[in-house]
């Protein structure tokens, strides 16, 4: 299961990566300036917080396994999303839904990545999800600016969803499995 878990954590990771360093050129296109930029990153970022602590608690609750599912899937929606918001205002609500999928992903995720971690090789089990995401990212800025000068934000956000849909199909397919057992 460890090896799912980290494929469809370093999919996740390098499908965000690839968007990550043209955030401002974006928010720029659609009208917004460095208040935009900044307030919209800092919503995120408090929304996603205390999301944290909430989820983080009601996955004691519920189905771990589900609420990292939906988490995934509402990141690609939101993705998808980004094709059609035309104002900052509309941004600043998109932060809000990708700061929920953020939060449902976080806790369960790291409680379930935890759960099948080998003690005896802890360390490199972790770093590789670490390290593999760091890896991960800088391919994903590179691929993600070339994707985006040659063939314009739309092409790069299909490419971000799409990856994404198949981070959250993967979790899927390997939380039935290990329903089955």
């Amino acid at each position: 299961m460890y090896i799912y878990l980290l494929g469809a954590s370093l999919l996740a990771n390098f499908a965000d990566s690839l968007f990550g360093p043209l955030y401002a050129v974006y928010v720029q296109n659609i009208g917004g300036g460095v208040l935009d930029i900044g307030n919209s990153i800092a919503i995120y970022s408090i929304t996603t917080g205390v999301l944290i602590i909430i989820f983080g608690k009601i996955s004691d609750f519920l189905s771990k396994e589900l609420l990292i599912v939906l988490g995934f899937a509402l990141g690609a929606i939101g993705t998808l999303s980004y094709l059609i918001i035309q104002t900052p205002t509309q941004l600043y609500l998109l932060q809000i839904l990708f700061a929920l999928s953020t939060a449902l992903i976080s806790a369960p995720f790291q409680a379930i990545f935890a759960r099948h971690i080998d003690a005896e090789k802890s360390g490199l089990m972790w770093a590789l999800q670490g390290g593999g995401s760091k890896i991960l990212a800088g391919i994903g800025i590179l691929i993600g600016t070339f994707i985006t000068y040659r063939y314009g934000f739309a092409s790069m956000f299909l490419i971000v969803f799409s990856l994404q849909i198949g981070a959250t199909l993967l979790l899927i397919r390997v939380f039935l499995n290990s329903r089955r057992k």
